[in-house]
């Protein structure tokens, strides 16, 4: 059985796990989703795939947690343990440990930048602890091995991810009068969590300049977070009118690509991004800042355009390009396509992590067995002693 111990919300790498347990080989896998505290929005998702699930906690803060994981560990008896976000990764790991998991994996979806310095150097307790670390991007690789982490230790492999499927033209217009589009309407499209370090108030600083280039541009936001209510007032303030829709928490966000002619990532930190593999899947062009892991994915003037971090202007004017040369839209799509089946598609990548599980697992179990043998034989007798 695999074990996979996970924080609540649902964010990037939230999409990721759900995503490769539910393209895991039945016949090889039954699997288990561990949440340390709540789980919120992730549940109906989770139920409605057939996964089942545990919660240690409601809160965050009871302090039992650890004692609980540990508790599960001996109940469930899992062969394989998937450990994944920062502080879990080494509480997940010890836990294994103690427990004499077959094999302990911990999964790092994110690069340095998207956690603080401390929270990111405790991956090496967590290396100590575990069988292996699975990496979602060579950046991400190198980064591990720079805080003094074994090579051997590490393995990379992407994260890939279904890509969208598409859509009937009638569903596309039918999609397009849902969202208060018009058939001729140009869309940029961004899908994350509203929060700072996504950039989305400087999108909106943009936008205002490539609408004027471009007229019949709309942007459409798709995501919930802390910075919603500012990032609304402002788009008020700016009087974008209904060129800018806030779409709120989606679970259609593969389903709105149909419609999206270019997709934008003006995050200031990010590993690689879900919402970017899904854009590759379905050709559509990205501009992104380079930051994190976003290179491996967004090729300059290949699968989309490149700016460096803090460069408003070369981002503006990328997006007015794109959106004023469909040919370049559509040669920049193409090659999209041809990098998400090569590098992000699920089926190779749940491959390569089965691989993983299964050479970790036997490993694990051919040096276990001799100790457990020699128990076995050291087991003291019982002697019944009769009262007479």
């Amino acid at each position: 059985m695999l074990f996979a111990i996970h924080k609540p919300g649902l964010g990037g790498v939230q999409a990721l796990l759900l995503d490769w347990i539910k393209n895991l080989n039945g016949k090889r896998f039954s699997s288990k989703v561990l949440f340390m505290h709540g789980n919120g929005v992730l549940m109906p998702l989770y139920d409605e795939a057939g996964i089942d699930t545990i919660t240690l906690s409601n809160s965050r803060w009871n302090p039992f947690i650890p004692l609980k994981l540990i508790l599960t560990l001996y109940k469930e008896k899992p062969d394989i343990l998937v450990v994944q976000q920062e502080v879990m990764a080494v509480m997940g790991s010890i836990a294994g440990w103690v427990m004499r998991v077959p094999a302990v994996i911990v999964m790092v979806p994110y690069t340095k930048s998207q956690v603080r310095g401390w929270i990111y150097r405790t991956l090496r307790i967590a290396a100590i602890f575990s069988d292996q670390l699975l990496s979602q991007t060579s950046k991400c690789t190198e980064e591990l091995i720079s805080i003094g982490i074994p090579n051997e230790k590490i393995r990379t492999i992407p994260f890939g991810t279904s890509f969208p499927d598409n859509i009937t033209e009638s569903e596309k217009t039918a999609l397009r009068k849902e969202l208060g589009l018009e058939a001729d309407d140009l869309v940029l499209f961004s899908a994350a969590r509203l929060h700072k370090q996504k950039g989305h108030s400087l999108l909106l600083d943009m936008f205002w300049e490539v609408m004027v280039a471009v007229p019949g541009t709309k942007l459409l936001i798709a995501g919930s977070g802390p910075e919603e209510a500012r990032l609304k007032r402002k788009a008020k303030k700016i009087k974008f009118g209904e060129c800018v829709k806030f779409l709120g928490y989606r679970t259609d966000v593969k389903q709105l690509l149909n419609i999206v002619d270019v997709n934008v990532l003006p995050s200031l930190v990010e590993g690689l991004g879900v919402a970017t593999m899904h854009a590759l899947g379905m050709g559509i062009p990205i501009v992104a800042f380079d930051v994190g892991a976003v290179s491996e994915a967004v090729i300059h003037n290949k699968t989309g355009c490149l700016l460096e971090e803090g460069d408003v202007n070369g981002f503006t004017e990328a997006l007015i390009d794109l959106l004023q040369n469909p040919s370049k839209v559509e040669e920049f799509g193409q090659n999209a396509i041809a990098l998400a089946n090569e590098k992000y598609s699920i089926k190779k990548s749940v491959e390569a992590m089965e691989e993983v599980f299964l050479t970790l697992f036997k490993k694990k179990r051919s040096r276990l067995r001799p100790a457990l043998m020699v128990m076995e034989d050291q087991k003291p007798e019982l002697t019944t002693v009769s009262k007479n």
